[in-house]
């Protein structure tokens, strides 16, 4: 139900009922209301800007004007407001985006607009000062879990999006019913190359450094990518692994993540499987926790740096009390080809470790080495340990009594690490070594020794009970 209040051929106000009687008019606005299966808004936003507030154009006069009324808008007084008031959509296109079951909300008058959207996963408003200025978008409420798949019906993959600029706030980001945090970025597009940067902000107990500031551009195309780099810092980590539903592997103070990963597609196409990049690790002080066993899929994948499951593997869990603590943490992770590579993991502290490795991501499997370096001294409960039928305790209790100078300064264990994320394979290896295994056969093969090595006689490459 359309009503119109004009006087002299002039538009002075209107109010449209969708499915519903149709508002009081008042002067100067056209006010819509009621309920639609679907609202074509990009396309209202265009025929508004065109019809109503071009005066120049509709201002016509003349015998061209009574020889074609039916191709005119009647002339407005003034520059209508248009106010859309908490219209009940069941679909909403809106810059090319598909919503459902929306409260719609439009402020519209000249070039200054502002829009409200409100659904069961998003409450945001979007508005402009003026033609040329950035868009502000802010976000309220933002829920992960629900977010749809933002791909236009029949795009193809070389589709490119034209965006505006934008000034983005996302105030509230929740996933499984938990706040992550907040995130501000500004996001320019250009020659098909969409770009967010001066990010800042929190998500999930991880803070964006100013310095150097984080960027994320995503190329558009037939061979689109994506690229992004970061700077993270945070405090507890463990926190942050179960804000995302992983175990909680570790316990930290504070802590420092750089992330540079590039992959194919746009940033809603994220896979470690067909990304590349590196992530580099430097954490302070902590703890490895011992995490619930029977986890399985995704929650594995932390598995392969799961040191405390490890050494538990190792038989030598009896030595630690509640997890393993540490004074620093430093490693190089680098993603490529399908592959997952942990080119150093060096573990500092009373008791320090060493590893590296590399996991097959699209097989799940393990192909790594674990140098443990334990403090021994004579009065170390080797006896108790091999009293327990503990076969590692046993190799090195063996070994203790041949080469009892050494073992009183440093013993260095050496395992291989192998089978799946889901069934982690640990094998004793050998004693005293602690350089990686490349270097360590070259040594040998050479006849060398360091002063970290066995001085009277090269060590056996495997000991048992």
């Amino acid at each position: 139900q359309l009503r119109l209040d004009m006087d002299a051929g002039v538009v002075r106000g209107g109010a449209l009922g969708i499915n519903e009687a149709a508002p009081a008019v008042a002067e100067g606005v056209v006010r819509i209301t009621g309920f639609t299966p679907l609202l074509q808004a990009d396309e209202w936003l265009a025929l508004a800007k065109q019809s109503l507030f071009d005066q120049g154009e509709n201002e016509s006069s003349g015998p061209e004007v009574a020889e074609q009324p039916l191709q005119q808008v009647p002339p407005v007084k003034a520059p209508l407001k248009i106010a859309v008031d908490k219209l009940r959509v069941d679909s909403v296109m809106m810059l090319g985006q598909e919503l459902q079951d929306v409260v719609f909300t439009l402020g519209l008058e000249g070039a200054q607009w502002a829009m409200t959207v409100a659904t069961d996963w998003l409450r945001g408003e979007m508005s402009s000062a003026g033609e040329g200025d950035p868009v502000r978008l802010a976000i309220e409420y933002l829920d992960l879990d629900q977010l749809p798949d933002f791909k236009r019906s029949g795009e193809s993959s070389d589709a490119v999006w034209e965006l505006p600029a934008l000034n983005v706030q996302l105030s509230n980001i929740f996933q499984s019913e938990q706040r992550l945090g907040e995130l501000d970025f500004e996001l320019h597009e250009r020659s098909n190359v969409i770009t967010v940067d001066s990010i800042s902000g929190e998500l999930a107990k991880l803070r964006l450094r100013s310095e150097p500031p984080a960027y994320l551009v995503w190329h558009q195309g037939a061979e689109a990518y994506t690229e992004v780099q970061a700077s993270l810092q945070f405090e507890d980590l463990g926190q942050t692994l179960e804000l995302f539903d992983y175990q909680r592997i570790v316990e930290t103070e504070s802590g420092a993540f750089e992330v540079d990963l590039r992959w194919p597609g746009g940033p809603q196409d994220f896979s470690l499987l067909e990304g590349r990049g590196s992530l580099e690790v430097q954490i302070g002080s902590g703890s490895f926790l011992e995490a619930p066993a029977g986890a399985t899929g995704a929650l594995r994948v932390v598995s392969i740096l799961n040191l405390a499951d490890i050494v538990q593997r190792l038989s030598l869990s009896n030595m630690i009390e509640t997890g393993i603590p540490f004074d620093s943490v430093n490693g190089e992770i680098d993603v490529r080809d399908g592959k997952l590579t942990v080119a150093r993991m060096d573990v500092e502290g009373g008791s320090s470790f060493q590893f590296s490795g590399v996991s097959d991501l699209q097989t799940k499997s393990l192909d790594g080495q674990l140098v443990a370096k334990l403090p021994v001294a004579n009065n170390l409960p080797w006896i108790a340990a091999l009293a327990a039928s503990l076969p590692v305790a046993a190799g090195v209790f063996v070994v203790s009594q041949v080469f009892n100078k050494q073992m009183n300064r440093l013993s260095s264990a050496v395992y291989t690490i192998g089978g799946s994320w889901d069934e982690p394979e640990v094998t004793f290896d050998s004693i005293f070594d602690k350089t990686p295994r490349g270097a360590a056969k070259d040594n040998t093969a050479a006849g060398e020794a360091t002063s970290e090595s066995v001085e009277t006689a090269e060590p056996a490459q495997s000991v048992s009970p």
